[in-house]
């Protein structure tokens, strides 16, 4: 057992009820990233708890200057979970630098409640999006939170298309939405799933989301964007979804999931070539995951029957 993996079973605790399941630490999660970054931008996030409770952390971030930043740029990689970190030339740097901090997700760790826990601020009880598939009462149906549609329709968006107002299902306000502060904010994500999907739900203003087509072209808008917006404080997210788009197809320790990671790294350090120097010396960057993945073994795979 590597030291990465002694320190990531530290941060969890085992539950009694069942072997091999741990129950997410709240103390250190994944919803607390965005609240925290407002801070390094001074902003400050309405009832919304922040990392830096912790003072090893605080510390951290202080030694690494990540305060009093004019641009911040958080790059959210789905599926990067700790395993997957060792693959990884900028996160093992970050780890011999000291800036790398370990996190908890929520559970379940899904996609869709890991987003929404991240995009709110609190975890899944307090926002409600408590799985991949949940009953609405609104509704009197289950719908599919990642595609905004029921089983029995399952069409991307019907139920928007339909006129449901699909930001109600939601118990929280965003994190955006409890910021009062004059600031440019811009997300970046794939065009096949921007402005759609549980997107209509976690981001307050669609009319901010700029779809890219793939990682290249992701991180030479962000070096425009800079350009432009440089006068202002910037937020900048980019939601990354190749990494678990590779990791369901081919594992997560697949030679295709390390191509992805090294492809993303390597357009992250372009544009870091490509920023003027002022723009850089006041920009911090953010790289952290909504969950991982990993190998499941053959007795562990659970297969049902279509009547079950």
């Amino acid at each position: 057992m590597d030291s990465l993996t002694e320190e990531a079973l530290k941060l969890v605790k085992p539950a009694k009820f069942f072997e091999g399941f741990y129950l997410p630490n709240y103390q250190r999660n994944i919803f607390m990233v965005l609240p925290t970054v407002y801070t390094f931008l001074g902003f400050k996030v309405r009832c919304r708890k922040t990392l830096l409770s912790n003072r090893d952390i605080k510390r951290q971030l202080e030694y690494a200057g990540c305060f009093d930043a004019k641009y911040a740029i958080v790059i959210l990689l789905d599926s990067l979970g700790f395993q997957q970190v060792r693959y990884s030339k900028i996160l093992n740097k970050a780890i011999e630098n000291g800036n790398l901090i370990l996190l908890s997700s929520v559970f379940p760790t899904v996609t869709s409640t890991a987003l929404a826990s991240i995009h709110t601020g609190y975890p899944p009880e307090e926002h409600g999006f408590v799985g991949h598939k949940i009953f609405i009462p609104e509704i009197g149906n289950i719908v599919n939170i990642l595609n905004m549609c029921t089983l029995e329709a399952h069409e991307r968006d019907i139920l928007p298309s339909a006129g449901v107002n699909v930001r109600a299902f939601l118990w929280q306000n965003t994190v955006y939405e409890d910021v009062n502060e004059e600031y440019s904010h811009i997300r970046l994500i794939e065009s096949s799933i921007a402005k759609s999907g549980l997107s209509r739900v976690i981001i307050d203003d669609l009319r901010k989301s700029i779809g890219y087509y793939n990682v290249i072209d992701c991180f030479s808008m962000v070096r425009e964007i800079l350009k432009k917006y440089r006068e202002k404080k910037v937020f900048l997210e980019i939601y990354i979804g190749l990494l678990d788009e590779l990791a369901h197809k081919y594992g997560p320790n697949s030679h295709e999931y390390m191509l992805g990671l090294h492809l993303v790294e390597n357009n992250l350090l372009r544009l870091a070539y490509e920023l003027k120097d002022e723009i850089c010396d006041k920009t911090v960057v953010i790289i952290f995951s909504d969950h991982g993945q990993v190998e499941l073994e053959e007795k562990e795979v659970i297969k049902f029957k279509k009547m079950r």
